[in-house]
């Protein structure tokens, strides 16, 4: 049994094909929508997971400066326990220490 080779189609025998049928060219534009809409559905995916990721290191910052915070809190807080008052006799008033000065702006 011999098998031929066909010939490549030349460009008369493309021209002289029949055009597609209506249905086809529906399907073709369906198709076409339907792989612009699959697109548009896989880029909104990958925005959600780059959102997800800075979402997820936005709150890991969020925590970690929690943590210093608190650590802060803490080391404030011993501070006010250690510090003691000093007693009413160690509190001197300056008031009566002041000097009256004359007010001569205003005297007429």
């Amino acid at each position: 049994m011999e098998y031929r080779r066909s010939k490549p189609a030349s460009p008369l025998h493309c021209l002289l094909s029949p055009a597609e049928s209506r249905l086809e060219e529906h399907l073709s534009g369906v198709a076409q929508s339907t792989n612009l809409a699959l697109d548009c559905v896989r880029a909104s995916i990958a925005d959600c997971q780059q959102l997800r990721f800075l979402l997820v290191s936005a709150v890991r910052f969020v925590d970690e400066q929690e943590q210093r915070l608190t650590a802060r809190e803490a080391v404030i807080e011993e501070v006010l326990r250690d510090m003691v008052p000093p007693s009413p006799s160690q509190i001197i008033d300056p008031l009566p220490r002041i000097e009256n000065v004359e007010d001569t702006e205003h005297a007429e």
